[in-house]
């Protein structure tokens, strides 16, 4: 039988333990008498032991002295409020937000809400046909109207084209248009040129 390296391993730290716990009950002692007889008397406390700890007890005067410093700040906290004419009772929470921060929060909230319901209306009013990829940028379909990007329709411009959709930003309102397809085969898309009434079917 072949012995592994983590086998030797083992049996090296195994070897160890029963030799340390030999060494250990050969030299210690059996009986707890032989026990208690090994362990130091303590002590007798003298004068010289008690004069040390008086000092010590001296010593230790300053931190007694901070903690009666504690309750004369709370003291002196209540002699200033009471000098500013602060009533504790009605006083301001100071981690309640501000009202004038809240009232923010409520105009944000309803620019949010104004961006949300400007995206939704773009987009029900608005299907895009069909994208055309250019190293150029490409070309958007629009309700027929082809856009490039930069391009702008009711405030919301043309960023990005991609493989099946295109991008219109406005601000911070952004809206993302899927490519629709024709409901049947035989449909036609009227194209109109940019700037003129004339189309092609």
């Amino acid at each position: 039988m072949k012995v592994t390296l983590q086998q030797k391993i083992t049996f090296g730290v195994l070897g160890l333990a029963a030799i340390a716990f030999v060494v250990d009950r050969c030299t210690s002692s059996s009986t707890p008498a032989a026990a208690h007889a090994m362990v130091p008397a303590a002590p007798k406390v003298g004068a010289a032991a008690r004069a040390a700890a008086a000092k010590a007890a001296t010593n230790n005067a300053p931190a007694s002295e901070s903690l009666a410093s504690l309750a004369s700040f709370s003291e002196r906290l209540q002699q200033v409020a009471g000098a500013q004419q602060v009533d504790a009772a009605h006083a301001n929470d100071a981690f309640v937000p501000s009202t004038q921060w809240a009232g923010s929060r409520r105009e944000n909230d309803s620019d949010a809400a104004e961006r949300l319901a400007a995206a939704n209306q773009f987009r029900e009013h608005h299907k895009l046909l069909a994208v055309i990829l250019s190293g150029r940028g490409g070309i958007a379909l629009l309700d027929g109207k082809p856009l490039r990007p930069g391009q702008s329709i009711e405030g919301f411009k043309l960023t990005e084209i991609h493989e099946r959709s295109a991008i219109f930003t406005r601000g911070q309102a952004q809206v993302q248009l899927n490519v629709v397809a024709p409901a049947t085969a035989s449909e036609k898309v009227e194209i109109q040129r940019a700037g003129s009434g004339e189309g092609w079917q």
